[in-house]
């Protein structure tokens, strides 16, 4: 047991050197963070869900929000040549969104129906019919154009324009995308491989923390 005078002594010092300690250690925690840079901003682009209701950035101004394509062959994971694999999405993101849906009340994940080009198309009956096992309000088939979410300037290029070196097709369509407050970029990852996806899910993960610390500095 502690002695009176080392818990005066103890008490002394927190007194004196107390907020210093604390600010001290906030500071150090802060530097320890990484926030991520933002790599651009998305148009101002305008979708809908398959009940005709609007998405923009007007309608998720708070929401930290992830992007993909999705084609109608790729509802099972069974077609190798899908840009995207939905089983990823399930297991990085849905799976624990649904976990925790107060956790994550302000995440949502769009996922923009197109063909294998990126081009808009209607999702078809068994793709919609393989959506109803997921949350609308956590992730929701998209139509409309996705350039008008992927359209963004990168390296003086449309990014929509950019194609891959190795097999000379759109980067695009195989990407994911965290889309912070603003329209904001943070991260981009293909989403047709695993270990990428799993980058894709850490920095994710990022941001909402970065999410968390500026509502804690806003309420203080």
């Amino acid at each position: 047991m502690s002695s009176p005078g080392r818990k005066k002594y103890i008490l002394f010092t927190l007194m004196l050197f107390g907020p210093g300690i604390l600010l001290f250690v906030l500071s150090r925690g802060k530097q320890n963070f990484n926030y991520l840079e933002v790599l651009g901003e998305t148009p101002n682009y305008q979708l809908y869900d398959l009940d005709s209701n609007l998405i923009s950035p007007e309608t998720n101004e708070k929401d930290v929000l992830i992007f993909t394509t999705i084609q109608n062959s790729c509802y099972d994971n069974s077609d190798k040549s899908c840009n995207i694999y939905p089983y990823f999405i399930e297991q990085f993101f849905y799976d624990e969104f649904k976990s925790s849906p107060k956790k994550y009340s302000r995440v949502k994940i769009y996922s923009i129906v197109t063909d294998a080009e990126g081009n808009p198309v209607y999702p078809d009956s068994i793709l919609i019919e393989a959506f109803k096992k997921y949350d609308p309000n956590l992730w929701t088939l998209a139509l409309g154009d996705p350039k008008g979410v992927y359209g963004f300037e990168k390296k003086g290029m449309n990014f929509t324009e950019i194609r891959n070196e190795e097999d000379g097709k759109l980067e695009f369509p195989r990407m994911g995308m965290v889309v912070s407050e603003s329209r904001k970029i943070r991260a981009i990852r293909p989403l047709n491989s695993e270990a990428f996806v799993r980058e894709l899910s850490e920095r994710f993960r990022m941001v909402l923390k970065e999410k968390d610390i500026k509502e804690y500095n806003e309420n203080r």
